[in-house]
């Protein structure tokens, strides 16, 4: 009888192994594409979680291109009606202090030739020699992108003494942003981007391949010029390509007033 039993129990014991062998346990293998889609889901995440926190988190922006001094397009930053006669073209460095001398300049003659001079304004940063130029430059397209570019251009050069100075401009320049009503966010996350950048790369480009090595440098209707020395220079020059411009009974002879800055900072 118990020979018996303890034959039973043997016998149970071998069914319970046979048994256990009949049924495949998971294995660690089987289990990794389930850990490997769980963690590239992770990293994913975390991924969109760090572009959509960053201000660069656009694809990579080519570079515009800007055609000479003699091709004006709608990238370029203009004042003036687009049929002038005269169309003068600056490549100017904001940290520039022969720049800041022409800037009041430049502004008075749009007022003195409201109807025939259009200005256009193209960014040459001196990097090598101005650190600031590049993130300036920035500033000002990150005023255009709110529509702010020749107020933010006046103020860059009207206090270029005070942001020069500074280690990190960054902080004066939201500043003014701020003084002139933009939305300071929306103004900071694009001094700072590709975009910015990218734009005023384009500039300095068309600056060099035009054979620009200094600030500023002036254009009229395509044709580099020697800078002038004085506003009432200016205005002769400009009267001067006008009047060609015109029938002859329509001419004006050129004004000969001279600037009441006197003499104009040589450039830089």
């Amino acid at each position: 009888m118990e020979e018996d039993q303890e034959l039973s129990k043997r016998e149970r014991k071998k069914l319970n192994r046979e048994k256990g062998e009949g049924e495949t346990k998971p294995s660690i293998t089987s289990k990794l594409p389930v850990v490997g889609a769980i963690v590239a889901l992770a990293v994913g995440a975390f991924w969109l979680m760090y572009r959509g926190s960053n201000g660069n988190n656009a694809e990579p922006v080519e570079t515009p291109q800007i055609g000479s001094p003699s091709e004006v397009s709608s990238l370029d930053h203009t004042k003036g009606p687009e049929n002038a006669m005269v169309t003068l073209v600056e490549y100017g460095d904001f940290q520039c202090p022969a720049c800041a001398s022409y800037a009041p300049v430049v502004d008075q003659l749009a007022d003195d030739f409201p109807n025939d001079l259009r200005v256009v304004y193209r960014h040459f940063p001196l990097r090598s020699i101005h650190r600031h130029a590049q993130i300036s430059a920035q500033a000002s397209e990150a005023a255009a992108d709110q529509g702010f570019f020749w107020e933010m251009y006046k103020v860059l050069y009207e206090k270029q003494k005070d942001w020069s100075e500074a280690r990190d401009p960054r902080s004066l320049f939201k500043e003014y942003a701020d003084e002139l009503t933009m939305n300071v966010e929306q103004f900071e996350t694009y001094m700072n981007s590709d975009a910015a950048k990218a734009k005023v790369d384009a500039d300095y480009n068309s600056g060099i391949a035009a054979g620009i090595d200094s600030t500023p440098t002036f254009f009229l209707n395509g044709e580099k010029i020697e800078n002038p020395t004085s506003r009432g220079e200016f205005k002769q020059i400009i009267q001067q390509i006008i009047d060609e411009s015109k029938p002859e009974d329509e001419s004006v002879e050129a004004s000969d007033e001279s600037s009441p800055e006197g003499e104009i900072t040589p450039q830089l």
